[in-house]
């Protein structure tokens, strides 16, 4: 985070009066000389024979044997010289998840699944393993400081913080925007928490309780799973650029002082909604940042979810063999138990060497110096109208971007949220 906020002399303030216009990206450099006609006319064959026509997003675009490829981005955005640019304000949905927020709310997960479980490691291991005794029921004092920030942690970002987003966002598409895909786990992992001390202990001491308490968390849990399962499904089209989501307000006042020719009224533009659609653009050669960030989140969550099941199964039986009336002695419980643990480590262990392989591909692209045509971003075009409109540049992570946004959406990648 910090190489990104510090890797840019100048950051792109939305106070700049050109900021509504070009964004974070190099258009009005680029744009400002045409290109000759016939390159022009080929680029625009293949972008109107796209399956997205009206969209300059993805270098792999490919006409009747030609591609962009053979074009840059700055290259290609020169064919939009004396285009009216259209001036919009983002919506939290301009800022799509991205590496950084993607493995650092994973990260943040994985921090607090490690510490929880501890309660797992020193309650059956120690006690069933090394034969240690319990140590004594102190009911919630057992709990350490570090205990508490965890809790109180988990609770605020992966948590309240997550659902309070997940029903903004379903509610108001535009405020769809960086989110975890990981947080549902940390929720999981508290309700592992309770079958061991100190919070066995606790609930022990009121049954009447104990049982509902402990449905609720599982119900909490199954339900976060499957709003997640929902934002997947929302997400995984939206970064294939197969269906937009509305991104940006078009500014109708700024219109006619904007720079370029337009042969519609103000708001003409402005009622074309494609024009102001947010999705990712994929125009470098940074593979995990634009194509691959969707992979690995997906991955988390199949991985994750197979982990849960496994880890399931022997209360699947326990509830078999209660409502058969089979009598289980307590240490074959542990041992079915142990067995379903067990299956989630292994793929616990899995992931982490996914994990940690994304990392290093981020790390790498952090610390190496930035793509010089990196500053590109979706540009959304009329022919009609004679109109273009430029979104945001994910290449720098939008950590350029010095919006109201910026705060808000690393700090939900730090909460986990």
């Amino acid at each position: 985070m910090i190489r990104g906020l510090m890797a840019d002399t100048t950051n792109y303030n939305v106070s700049s009066p050109e900021f509504p216009l070009y964004k974070n990206t190099d258009f009005k450099n680029c744009s400002s000389i045409a290109l000759d006609k016939d390159n022009c006319t080929e680029i625009f064959e293949i972008l109107d024979d796209y399956k997205k026509p009206h969209y300059l997003y993805d270098q792999s675009m490919k006409g009747d044997g030609t591609s962009l490829m053979e074009y840059s981005w700055c290259t290609a955005v020169r064919c939009f010289k004396d285009y009216k640019v259209v001036p919009s304000e983002a919506y939290p949905s301009a800022v799509v998840p991205n590496g950084f927020s993607i493995l650092t709310s994973f990260n943040m997960a994985t921090i607090s699944t490690l510490w929880l479980l501890r309660g797992y490691l020193a309650d059956v291991l120690k006690h069933q393993y090394k034969g240690k005794q319990r140590k004594p029921c102190r009911r919630l004092k057992s709990l350490g400081v570090i205990d508490w920030i965890f809790n109180i942690y988990d609770f605020c970002g992966p948590f309240v913080w997550w659902w309070v987003s997940f029903f903004r966002a379903a509610l108001n598409p535009t405020n769809w925007n960086s989110m975890s895909f990981a947080a549902w786990t940390v929720t999981f992992c508290h309700a592992i928490d309770m079958r061991y001390h100190p919070y066995r202990c606790v609930l022990d001491r009121h049954p009447a309780l104990k049982e509902p308490i402990k449905g609720i968390v599982y119900l909490l849990t199954l339900s976060q799973w499957a709003a997640t399962l929902y934002s997947i499904y929302i997400w995984i089209p939206w970064t294939l650029a197969l269906t937009t989501i509305p991104g940006y307000k078009c500014l109708e006042d700024q219109i006619a002082s904007a720079p370029g020719t337009t042969s519609c009224l103000a708001a003409q533009i402005c009622s074309k909604e494609f024009l102001f659609a947010s999705f990712r653009a994929s125009y470098s050669g940074e593979f995990f940042l634009y194509d691959w960030a969707w992979i690995i989140y997906t991955i988390h969550f199949a991985v994750s979810t197979l982990a849960v099941l496994l880890s399931a199964i022997p209360f699947i039986k326990h509830l078999y063999w209660n409502i058969s009336g089979r009598y289980i002695t307590e240490e074959q419980r542990n041992k079915e138990r142990n067995k379903g643990m067990k299956g989630f480590f292994v793929l616990l262990a899995l992931f982490t060497i996914i994990s940690i392989y994304a990392n290093i591909i981020l790390l790498t692209g952090f610390f190496k110096l930035w793509d010089p045509d990196a500053r590109f971003g979706t540009v959304a075009y009329d022919k009609e109208c004679h109109a273009v409109h430029v979104s945001f540049s994910a290449g720098r992570h939008y950590f350029d971007v010095d919006d109201m946004y910026r705060p808000w959406w690393l700090a939900k990648a730090w909460l986990n949220a």
